[in-house]
């Protein structure tokens, strides 16, 4: 019998430790990114929201050098997973390569000075998701930044932002808000400027698909 257990006992810690290097090959693989400095030229900006004030909405773009649809860049908004409060950081996606913009950004009250969004964090509630709306009326060329910039401006003349080409890319339960979002908020978000969502281990995990509208 003794033996019994300490053969079970083995076991479960040889799957133990099969589980720990799972995860931390996972974790490798979302965090272990290639500098900011080599994924393409980075610009910051604020974007004013009455859920962020006074700060605004910290957002950060990932340029490519050129577009991937004759010189234009669709642009792609990443949406952290969890209970993650910001997506600022290193690129979550290798998006700069292929053409896309790539926009990161901090939810009410996440981030870090100097990219600290302004407000509180309520746990994906209205203020996350009126932030979120926020970022895709930015990125669909309908809201201007803080300096009252549209992304096109921001981005300048050597680049060519193809506003009404905009992605959702939601990791976990950064799925759940893209939908939530585009549902509730849809007579503000038309269907003209976001395209596509995306999402990866949630509940729509391994859907893909254009939007309706």
């Amino acid at each position: 019998m003794l033996n019994e257990m300490i053969r079970e006992v083995e076991r479960l810690t040889r799957q133990l430790a099969r589980g720990i290097v799972a995860v931390l090959l996972f974790q490798v693989a979302l965090l272990g990114q290639v500098p900011l400095a080599q994924q393409g030229q980075v610009v910051t900006t604020f974007i004013p929201s009455e859920a962020a004030a006074p700060e605004g909405i910290a957002v950060q773009l990932i340029l490519p050098e050129t577009g991937r649809y004759g010189g234009a860049a669709p642009v792609a908004i990443f949406i952290p997973g969890a209970d993650s409060p910001s997506g600022i950081g290193p690129a979550q996606l290798s998006l700069a390569e292929q053409g896309v913009i790539l926009l990161q950004f901090a939810f009410p009250g996440g981030g870090r000075p100097p990219l600290g969004s302004g407000g509180t964090y309520d746990q994906r509630g209205e203020a996350c998701i009126a932030a979120l709306r926020d970022v895709i009326l930015f990125a669909a060329g309908r809201l201007p930044d803080a300096q009252g910039r549209t992304i096109q401006a921001l981005v300048g003349p050597g680049l060519s932002v193809a506003t009404d080409d905009v992605g959702l890319v939601g990791w976990s339960n950064g799925g759940n808000i893209a939908t939530v979002v585009l549902a509730q908020e849809e007579s503000r978000v038309p269907g003209g400027g976001v395209k596509a969502t995306a999402a990866n281990r949630g509940p729509q995990s391994g859907q893909t698909g254009p939007r309706r509208g």
